[in-house]
């Protein structure tokens, strides 16, 4: 039972996911070249970086419960047509 925004999901799931590869290249990078993270820095990527784990987790469960044969009204919050 597959529901209608799966592609969405899974295209925002992938998107989170490159974002944080993104921020994570961007710290090792600053730092190899010398530059030193700030505790507001390291703090600010930090959040980013749990900020899309988040995003990422949130995207992949509504097609992992619809895979379990979780009903939709129960699993999305809405009602099903």
């Amino acid at each position: 039972m597959a529901i209608a925004e799966t592609t969405y999901l899974y295209a925002l799931a992938g998107l989170s996911v490159s974002f944080v590869g993104f921020s994570t290249l961007v710290i090792v990078f600053r730092q190899s070249a010398g530059g030193r993270l700030s505790s507001y820095d390291s703090y600010f990527v930090l959040s980013f970086m749990q900020a899309g784990f988040i995003v990422t987790a949130g995207a992949l469960l509504p097609p992992l419960f619809a895979l379990y044969g979780c009903p939709r009204a129960r699993c999305s919050g809405s009602r099903a047509p």
